[in-house]
């Protein structure tokens, strides 16, 4: 099912007002943690920085997915998308499937920041059980 990405972007908008804007030294303790795993975002369109993005921060990266062009969003294609071979998706499709992904993301990372066991439980499964 194709989401209509201006829709999407409208609900993760919604989603992020709920979530918590952890303090700095929340952020910090997070990411830090997270790259002494040496832990790979697989975002990477998006700031370098995004372990210690801000909501409001994420939010402009967000804006920044919904303003490119078709053709930027072809020359670009997504970690997902090289992977699945489906970089052929419309540039409407490809904007829809960032939006989503990078919030997937987002909200793993702000469940980290909050200390939560099930989010830290699954990276340590990935990068510690390994």
């Amino acid at each position: 099912m194709n989401r209509d990405p201006r829709s999407l972007y409208d609900e993760i908008l919604r989603e992020l007002e709920a979530m918590p804007a952890h303090d700095a030294a929340a952020v910090e303790a997070a990411a830090r943690h997270l790259e002494m795993l040496h832990y790979q975002v697989l975002v990477d369109f998006t700031s370098r920085d995004f372990l210690r993005l801000s909501n409001r921060e994420f939010i402009a990266e967000l804006d920044a997915v919904m303003k490119m062009d078709g053709d930027s969003l072809r020359a670009s294609a997504t970690v997902v998308e090289e992977w699945t071979g489906d970089a052929k998706k419309s540039p409407e499709e490809n904007r829809a499937k960032r939006l989503e992904f990078m919030f997937k993301e987002y909200r793993k990372l702000c469940r980290l920041r909050g200390n939560e066991p099930e989010a830290w439980d699954e990276i340590n499964e990935l990068y510690y059980d390994d």
